[in-house]
């Protein structure tokens, strides 16, 4: 009887070994910036994506975390960048534009868990996997120039009485070079943040229009003339590998919706790319072209199935395609004019690294 007692303490012994070794194999690490994040609900495998829990990730890189229950939607915010996600989405949201992903955020435990990669690389971080120790390694890499965001509010009173217009400007503005650019570039790269900040939005020309179009659609749907705030920001994008800053400036409006537009200059001189051909050394027009039609090819898909509640709608026409480099990657932006009068649609792609 003593005998098969051992055996079966033995045997339990050996199986409770067994799960421990076969769960610590299972489970998925992450390092950010060389210090591993303890987590009580732990990160998982999906589709083969990384899913971290969002708030002890993203906490650790400097951002802040919120949770809107009504919407389930959660949101990221790091300096001026601001980043949310729906539960179930698979499109994320940084600074008015749309980032399609393959694994949509999702609740697990009570926790919210998003595809590691996607958004720390929407935080501009270089993400890894050793695939030997199952860790996901998060660096946020040095930027070769101190910069800071300058903020600046203007109010427009129009002919209505009670009804004003305030417009939020937040620009860049370039304290150190770092050896990365010349002290004149700076003050040249200063200037033009400044510019296509305050020259995006004409105040002047939105106060006529609002004065002679709006008011009938204003009164019709909101019963009154609110007070309207305008947000104009621009941020700032830094590529060591192709020696570039990019400037990317969002104008959000009421009933309008977002409109954004990208700038790319050389470091050196600060003269612009006006294509990505030119950012990213592509001396022949046949290997431009191919690259150009690759984007539009990809983007048009991605129109497609965006219908807003419509069982019907033709191709959203691509209105522009404009791009950033950040660090080794081509960010490539479209835009559309949705069909629905609804506004416009920015979706945005790596394209190569």
């Amino acid at each position: 009887m003593k005998k098969l007692l051992s055996i079966f303490i033995t045997t339990v012994m050996l199986i409770s070994l067994c799960s421990t070794v076969c769960l610590a194999a299972d489970e998925v690490s992450v390092m950010v910036n060389g210090e591993k994040i303890e987590f009580d609900v732990k990160p998982f495998i999906e589709n083969n994506r990384t899913m971290v829990p969002l708030r002890g990730v993203f906490e650790s890189l400097g951002a802040t975390v919120s949770w809107d229950g009504e919407s389930r939607t959660v949101f990221v915010k790091r300096g001026v960048d601001e980043i949310s996600c729906v539960i179930g989405s698979n499109e994320i949201y940084k600074n008015y534009s749309i980032f399609a992903i393959d694994t949509p955020a999702l609740i697990r435990e009570n926790r919210t868990f998003v595809p590691l990669r996607a958004v720390s690389e929407l935080l501009d971080c270089e993400v890894s996997w050793q695939g030997d120790t199952r860790t996901a390694v998060i660096n946020q890499p040095d930027i070769p120039i101190a910069f800071s965001y300058m903020e600046n509010t203007v109010t427009k009173e129009t002919r209505k009485d009670g009804v004003s217009i305030v417009v939020n400007y937040t620009y860049p503005f370039i304290s150190d070079g770092k050896d990365f650019m010349a002290e004149d570039v700076v003050k040249r790269a200063n200037e033009i943040a400044e510019s296509v900040t305050f020259n995006k939005f004409d105040l002047d020309d939105y106060a006529f229009t609002f004065i002679e179009e709006w008011p009938v659609i204003i009164e019709e749907e909101l019963y009154g003339y609110p007070n309207i705030t305008i947000d104009v920001k621009t941020t700032l994008t830094v590529s060591e590998t192709y020696q570039t800053v990019s400037f990317n400036t969002g104008v959000e409006m009421p009933w309008t919706g977002v409109e954004i537009s990208t700038r790319t200059y050389d470091v050196d001189t600060m003269q612009e790319y006006v294509t990505i051909g030119l950012a990213v050394g592509l001396d022949s027009s046949v290997e431009w072209e191919e690259l150009n039609s690759e984007i539009y090819g990809m983007f048009q898909s991605s129109f497609e199935y965006v219908r807003y509640g419509r069982e019907e709608l033709d191709e959203f026409p691509i209105k522009d395609i404009e791009f950033i480099l950040s660090g080794d990657k081509l960010i490539v932006y479209a835009s559309a004019i949705l069909l629905t009068g609804v506004g416009r649609a920015n979706y945005y792609y790596t394209i190569v690294k």
